[in-house]
């Protein structure tokens, strides 16, 4: 059965035949299902049928709208012993050396991100912003943008870096629609970040904001951010960024025309931030990465650890707990079962190499005019290519 996304679902897994229309369960003899009406009458047998029949079919569109139960996943069936718990519907736990996945559950289920999307952001903008040092003029727009918020000011002008900072430790939503702004715009800047999404292997993933607040149709799945963690962890630029637990925010300056030279007038003051993920620096061998949280895609967090030089990640989507301290006690379980396996996922085989491009077709090599004596023609010149005043 094909459920809708984002839906909370229940982990109870039920009986299906209970689940099903009373009409698909098996038939009966008609005396059994006489021994079952209890010497009533026929008329009353028959609205019992009715009722029986109406609360099936209600249950069911219940199931369809709610998702209340779903195709267990062949991963959960096979769940290891001793995984930390966590009230969650999606998770998983991997390496990212090997692409094993110790433990998982609907590892494939499309989920709201909320803020864990600023991760597939900066690393999609990352590669536009190629100079950090790059000066981004604020609109009202995005000064105005919804909290968590670092507090840009339209009119004044802030850094690639000092954004991308402010967006990584303090999941600051207006950092984010800032480079979403420099970069052409939110449908430009999105077009970038699938573009990337894209060229990973994120299949099942479609973003629509650039800070991860919740949108119509924008999803992602346990799996997509364990391939994310993958390539977020390969760019140093971003991991320098997201291991620090705290920055100062250099705030943003405003400039004024004088002597026909643009030159500071005002300068908003610095503050110091802090990780909201609280990973690097927190604990043993803690990479970072992000944490997130909205209304409907509930509790998610990305972590990442390296011990012993080997690198494990664990993803937590629509958790209705803080899923910080079971994202650390599951990092910790994966560092002493490596052994344990339900699938992997294949980095190599889900990156689309880009296409090369065609090589430039050689522009041919003009000849020289040749050198006519008057009153000659060049019979390969074209009309009128002629000298000395001769035409034919």
């Amino acid at each position: 059965m094909s459920l809708p996304p984002y839906t909370q679902r229940s982990h109870v897994r039920s009986d299906p035949a209970a689940e099903a229309p009373a009409a698909t369960r098996g038939t009966r003899t008609s005396s059994s299902a006489a021994s079952d009406t209890g010497g009533l009458s026929a008329r009353d047998t028959s609205a019992r049928r009715g009722l029986a029949w109406l609360a099936a079919c209600l249950a069911t569109a219940i199931v369809l709208v709610t998702g209340a139960v779903h195709a267990p996943d062949p991963a959960e069936a096979a769940k290891p012993r001793g995984v930390p718990s966590v009230d969650a519907s999606s998770y998983i736990i991997g390496s990212l050396d090997t692409g094993n996945v110790l433990a998982a559950r609907n590892r494939n289920d499309q989920m709201r991100p909320a803020s864990t999307l600023k991760l597939l952001t900066a690393l999609g903008l990352a590669d536009y912003y190629k100079d950090k040092k790059t000066r981004i003029k604020i609109s009202k727009a995005t000064a105005g943008v919804e909290p968590t918020k670092i507090g840009v000011k339209a009119g004044y002008s802030y850094t690639a870096d000092q954004l991308f900072h402010a967006m990584l430790i303090m999941s600051a939503n207006d950092a984010s629609q800032a480079l979403a702004q420099g970069a052409g715009g939110t449908k430009k800047a999105m077009a970038i970040v699938n573009a990337k999404a894209k060229q990973i292997g994120m299949k099942n993933t479609v973003a629509k904001t650039p800070n991860g607040l919740d949108a119509p149709g924008q999803h992602v799945t346990a799996k997509d951010m364990m391939v994310l963690a993958k390539h977020f962890t390969q760019n140093k630029y971003l991991m320098s960024v997201v291991k620090k637990t705290s920055y100062t925010f250099p705030g943003g300056v405003k400039y004024k025309t004088k002597g026909g030279k643009q030159v500071v007038s005002k300068r908003s003051g610095s503050q110091k931030i802090y990780s909201h993920t609280k990973i690097a620096g927190f604990i043993k061998g803690g990479q970072g990465l992000k944490n997130g949280w909205t209304s409907k895609a509930l509790g998610t967090f990305v972590a990442v650890a390296k011990r012993g030089g080997k690198s494990y990640v664990v993803v937590i989507l629509h958790s209705s707990d803080q899923p910080r301290r079971p994202a650390i006690d599951m990092l910790d379980w994966a560092f002493t079962h490596r052994s344990a396996s339900v699938g992997k996922v294949d980095f190599k085989k889900l990156e689309q190499k880009p296409k090369p491009k065609p090589k430039p077709k050689p522009t041919p090599t003009p000849s020289k005019a040749p050198t006519l004596s008057p009153g000659t023609t060049d019979d390969n010149a074209g009309p009128n290519h002629l000298t000395g005043g001769v035409s034919q």
